[in-house]
């Protein structure tokens, strides 16, 4: 591949095609193993209805990644928590080298909120659920299933604040990692296998906007970051994938001079790199070395 391939322009088609890996980029103690077929589950929960085509495009980008992907949409926090109990409290051997839950939707201070058929602001209690609540459900000692297996979750939300919780909104450094204050640092230490992305915009309702495609409507991490799932991900890790689409979002709004649609993105990490390695598994790459 020529390294100085320029990103994809933006399509506003539902599917995007993702590049199948050439090579098993999972096979060094730096390098989580991904080569399970399937890999794993994919969970996309999706509130806001305008997003929903935006869902199903990652579901089949995560299919594509060799996940078994499920979309929930309109889900409430109760029933958010039951989804995700399902596969964090199951006793039966997870089949697979990792997990990924995305949540395309409203929030606010590093919480999520859940549909409701009468939303309010501020959100109900019930309505509220932390992201530390979500990935603590997951963590090394409570999950067993998921013990030493890659996790990855993905909040695409708002950032409305409410009264004296508001945090300074901001852009958020692409090389700054670690900067959720919500994640202690003895849960990140105990929990190296989790990745945490939380990608949010300045403004109350400036994230996703209508286009002229038939996905309809798109949000402007979600599009960045399913073009370049999509176009890289067949050679890149994960790190590298979140810093080339904060790129690419820069790029863009600066182009467009939105700035106060400028997106506040944080990322909790792991020390070893992380491959999607898609269309690649482990007999399909042995029966090709053998040939």
């Amino acid at each position: 591949m020529d390294q100085t391939e320029k990103p994809w322009n933006n399509s506003y088609t539902i599917n995007l095609d993702v590049k199948p890996g050439q090579t098993l980029q999972s096979n060094t103690s730096n390098e989580l193993k991904m080569d399970a077929k399937p890999r794993g589950i994919a969970l996309i929960f999706v509130t806001v209805p305008e997003l929903a085509l935006e869902a199903e495009r990652y579901r089949s980008i995560f299919q594509q990644l060799l996940f078994e992907s499920v979309i929930c949409p309109a889900l409430t926090r109760d029933q958010t928590v039951a989804k995700l109990s399902e596969v964090a409290d199951t006793n039966t051997k997870y089949k697979g080298d990792g997990f990924i839950m995305m949540f395309i939707g409203h929030g606010y201070n590093e919480r999520i909120i859940g549909w409701s058929a009468f939303p309010q602001w501020p959100p109900a209690p019930r309505d509220v659920l932390p992201i530390r609540d979500i990935v603590a459900m997951f963590s090394e000692t409570r999950c067993r299933t998921l013990a030493q297996k890659a996790k990855l979750f993905v909040f695409n939300c708002c950032s409305e604040m409410s009264g004296t919780e508001c945090v300074t909104p901001g852009f958020v450094n692409s090389q700054s990692i670690d900067t959720m204050a919500s994640l202690d640092t003895k849960w990140k230490n105990d929990n190296k296998l989790t990745h945490v992305i939380y990608a949010c915009a300045q403004g109350s309702k400036a994230w996703h906007k209508p286009v002229n495609g038939p996905i309809g409507h798109v949000s402007v991490f979600g599009q960045a970051l399913s073009h370049t799932i999509a176009q890289y991900s067949w050679q890149k890790n994960l790190y590298q994938l979140f810093i080339m689409s904060v790129k690419r979002l820069e790029e863009e709004l600066n182009q467009k001079d939105k700035t106060n649609c400028q997106p506040e993105i944080k990322m909790v990490t792991v020390d070893k790199k992380l491959f999607f390695n898609p269309g690649l598994f482990n007999n399909h790459t042995l029966v090709a070395l053998n040939q």
